[in-house]
């Protein structure tokens, strides 16, 4: 086998490191590691600033937390004025919790930052505390004053003492001092409030006597007080003094014209109240109207319906209220209101009542339909003797169907025979004279009231028994032998009033003797054939039928002048001139009351404006 050649070293083993000997430099400094030297700089400073930024972040983060709950402990004491306390409170409420939430972090630096901005905030959270404590301190204190001002104010106005008055004063001007020295408000402010706490008390001394209606207490009152009144408030309450004491004085002489009954007399007579301006028909009815709703103290009305409705008729005036009242009721329909018709039909039956209802139309100008209406329902409730709800509820169905109930109508032959069915105590209806008269009036009469009652009933024999027992029970035959309705207003004595006036006018030749006999002479009352209650009459004679001439007596006329006027006369005309005296004793009261009142008026305008 052939034999392997081997080599077989000749040197030595040594420890240092094989390297090829070169002239060429290099600068240590300027290798590929050093290169990269700057670099892994950068890396590491990015690191630590993203590390620092997510640190800044948590500790924000966490602030802001902890701000929002420093707040809600802020807020939770904003209204209280100790601003001491509410630091101290706030300080410990708000420590604990610091404590507790710092001792979660765990990070160092992240707790170093956040103390840092908590120690920042605190000035600004105790800033904000004291300012709260402060306003809540003004405002609390602004209502302690305001309440304070209020209490004695009230006490002031409570005393009768004047000596008490003062003291009570003075204690609100005190009181604003205490206030003003606390806020350093200033000598001005205190000067205008003074004047402001004395104004009000005069004012208020200056409203009580108004309330009492001394209209001369309180124009002294003010006057004597100007210097401590405000100028303008002086100037205003001043004007308002002399326009109710006007106002006053003026409806006070209204007030008389309307209790005396002088209305008429006086609108269009050039009569002037106290403004000097002329007396309307329109101060007449706001009078009557002022009367209708003037109440007591306890709140009852101080005048009875009954009482205004007699006293606007003398006056020929109405009562807006009462229109109101009855113009609201009238209008029944499926959607109107049943208390308001009640309410008008209830005022209807008080003027019945009062023998005015012919005031409604003459007067008042209430609309036919709506008189109607409560024609219907008054006879319904009073003659029929049916409940409101019945009666509202038959009208309801008229109203609703017109044409069905224009067919009721009650036969003539029938009622020409419930006519002479009529029976009068002590008379037969037809043995004395102006038989067709009578007869017709009352045919009148029962057919009108036989229709409304068919309206309820349906039966004509029912409706004109109704008829019959309604004439017996509401019309009479007087001293004239004449078939008349019932006048609860007239004395006992009217009949005997007119025959006797009738007597003292033919007696007197102011009626034709040639002409007429004084036994011919009849009163025949107005509005025949209606179912309202009459108010007056006409003078004539029986035979003719025709009214009276009256010969005027006229003291300032001509010998040969002539002077006359128609036999017309209304419930005011028989009050004043048949009855005896009644106008003149309600004419000398009038001037009376209205020379008093002038009076009242010149001594009012003589008190000065000037304070002593």
């Amino acid at each position: 086998m052939p034999k392997i050649p081997t080599f077989e070293a000749k040197g030595r083993i040594t420890a240092e490191a094989g390297a090829v000997r070169t002239n060429i430099k290099v600068s240590p400094t300027a290798s590929m590691a050093a290169a990269l030297r700057p670099l892994g700089q950068a890396a590491e400073n990015y690191y630590i600033k993203q590390r620092d930024n997510n640190e800044k972040l948590e500790a924000r983060k966490t602030f802001y937390e902890m701000k929002a709950e420093s707040d809600k402990i802020i807020n939770k004491y904003k209204n209280n004025p100790d601003d001491e306390v509410s630091v101290n409170t706030y300080n410990e409420e708000f420590g604990f919790y610091k404590n507790e939430k710092l001792s979660q972090v765990k990070n160092k630096r992240v707790k170093k930052r956040l103390e840092d901005l908590l120690s920042i905030d605190q000035s600004e959270a105790v800033y904000k505390i004291k300012k709260n404590s402060f306003k809540a301190f003004e405002i609390n204190e602004a209502q302690s004053y305001n309440d304070g001002q209020n209490i004695l104010a009230n006490e002031y106005a409570l005393e009768t003492s004047q000596k008490e008055k003062e003291k009570k004063l003075n204690q609100r001007i005190e009181l604003a001092m205490e206030h003003g020295d606390i806020h350093l408000k200033g000598k001005a402010w205190l000067d205008k409030e003074t004047l402001k706490i004395k104004s009000d008390s005069v004012i208020f001394d200056v409203d009580q006597q108004l309330g009492l209606n001394n209209y001369n207490g309180a124009k002294q009152l003010l006057i004597k007080n100007k210097n401590n009144v405000d100028s303008d408030e002086f100037n205003k309450k001043l004007l308002l003094i002399n326009k109710q004491f006007s106002e006053a004085l003026g409806n006070k002489n209204l007030d008389n014209i309307f209790l005396l009954a002088q209305g008429s007399t006086v609108v269009g007579a050039g009569v002037k109240n106290v403004d000097g301006k002329e007396i309307t028909q329109k101060d007449l009815e706001k009078t009557a109207n002022r009367f209708a709703l003037d109440t007591n103290s306890d709140g009852s009305l101080k005048y009875k319906t009954a009482q205004v409705i007699e006293q606007s008729v003398k006056n020929n005036t109405k009562v807006p209220f009462y229109f109101e009242t009855l113009d609201a009721g009238g209008n029944v329909t499926d959607t109107s209101n049943k208390d308001a018709t009640l309410r008008g039909v209830q005022l209807y039956k008080t003027f019945k009542n009062q023998n005015a209802l012919q005031s409604l139309t003459s007067i008042y100008k209430l609309g036919k339909d709506d008189l109607a209406t409560y024609q219907r329902l008054d006879f319904g409730m009073n003659t029929m003797k049916q409940t409101f709800e019945q009666a509202f509820n038959n009208e309801l169905q008229y109203k609703n169907n017109p044409d069905k109930f224009k067919l009721l109508k009650a036969d003539g032959k029938a009622v020409t025979a419930k006519v002479a069915e009529l029976d009068f105590p002590g008379v037969t209806l037809f043995e004395f004279g102006a038989e067709f008269e009578n007869s017709q009036y009352a045919n009148i009469i029962i057919k009108n009231v036989a229709n409304n009652a068919m309206i309820a009933t349906g039966s004509q024999a029912t409706a004109l028994d109704f008829a019959q027992k309604y004439v017996q029970e509401n019309y009479r035959v007087d001293d004239f032998k004449q078939l008349v309705p019932i006048n609860k207003s007239y004395p006992e004595y009217h009949d005997a009033a007119i025959k006797l006036y009738i007597k003292d006018l033919y007696e007197s030749g102011r009626i034709n003797k040639e002409q007429h006999k004084e036994k011919d002479i009849i009163p025949v009352y107005f509005t025949e054939g209606s179912l309202n209650s009459n108010q007056g009459f006409i003078l004539r004679d029986k035979n003719t039928g025709v009214p009276l001439t009256i010969d005027v007596i006229d003291p300032s006329a001509d010998f040969d002048e002539g002077n006359y006027d128609k036999a017309r006369f209304t419930y005011k005309d028989i009050v004043e001139k048949i009855y005896p005296l009644m106008k003149d004793q309600r004419y000398q009261q009038f001037v009376i009351d209205y020379n008093r009142i002038q009076k009242e008026k010149q001594e009012f305008d003589l008190i000065s404006t000037e304070a002593p």
